[in-house]
């Protein structure tokens, strides 16, 4: 099965109200103050507290974090690789995000009245009401959308042209694209390295009731969580890569965090793995 049939592009966009505005005012005074040229600085008040949309930020960064997490770069922006193995997850999860999503917009927008004339004080003398879109227009600027698209595909590209421009521009096209599962092959060794070789550093490191070479639960929880995503990133079935897996689940996977801080021969023996399954990676990182 090729690529274009067991793959598929994915998109992720999310968009919300800055709360922030430009002010020529402050701005112009600010730079006469001091004496400075006009273009000197600008001034961009914050219209409402910090704390108004932290729960849409929030939530917006974690569903770029699973985008990212879950699929694979197919170019330098824009869509990324999504396995259709991993197709079922992936929706699940944007579901999911999607409706906290627009729970928290719609939350923020009926406390919206009390969050301006919280403003109106904070930022007395710099605060303008013109500043203030209506709630019903703030609503439309807080949008989550997730989308799909088929992998290209050279051979069909059936576009008029001499047979000999035709073929060209089909080469072209299937450069292109091997070239990006390439990049998303490495983007996954990458991933495996930067997870190993933590491991690999952080473990001998390790000092029972010290402060110094301390080490988090995350430090195997970023294995496991890896290890379980491996099967959907693979996208070109690779044999190593399925090696590698097995290796991560049974070699680094093994023991809890607290294992590994109370006995010293645990902790060596899964440094060691990590270090010999960065070193057999490292040839697909050059």
């Amino acid at each position: 099965m090729s690529i274009s049939q067991k793959a598929m592009l994915a998109g992720v966009a999310i968009s919300a109200w800055s709360a922030r505005k430009l002010d020529r005012k402050v701005t112009d005074d600010t730079n006469r103050a001091h004496h400075a040229a006009a273009d000197a600085g600008r001034y961009n008040k914050a219209l409402l507290a910090p704390a108004a949309l932290a729960d849409i930020v929030a939530i917006s960064g974690r569903a770029r974090t699973e985008h990212y997490a879950r699929t694979l770069p197919w170019s330098d922006k824009g869509p990324r690789i999504l396995l259709n193995v991993g197709y079922a997850d992936f929706a699940k999860i944007m579901r999911g995000l999607q409706g906290e999503f627009d729970d928290a917009a719609d939350r923020f927008c009926a406390g919206y009245a009390d969050m301006v004339d919280a403003a109106r004080v904070r930022l007395n003398g710099m605060f303008d009401a013109t500043d203030y879109p209506d709630a019903a227009e703030i609503r439309a600027r807080f949008r989550f959308k997730t989308q799909i698209w088929p992998m290209p595909d050279a051979g069909n590209f059936r576009v008029e042209l001499s047979q000999g421009e035709s073929e060209r521009i089909k080469a072209e096209i299937q450069a292109e694209f091997d070239a990006s599962i390439q990049m998303a092959m490495r983007d996954v060794f990458s991933r495996i390295a930067d997870v190993t070789g933590k491991m690999a550093e952080s473990l001998p490191a390790y000092t029972p009731g010290q402060r110094t070479g301390v080490f988090r639960d995350t430090l195997v929880e970023n294995v496991r969580e890896l290890v379980a995503l491996l099967p959907s990133l693979n996208i070109t079935g690779d044999a190593t890569l399925e090696r590698i897996g097995k290796r991560m689940q049974a070699e680094l996977c093994r023991y809890d965090p607290d294992a590994l801080r109370d006995d010293a021969a645990v902790r060596k023996e899964t440094a060691d793995a990590a270090t010999s399954i960065l070193a057999e990676i490292s040839d697909f990182l050059a």
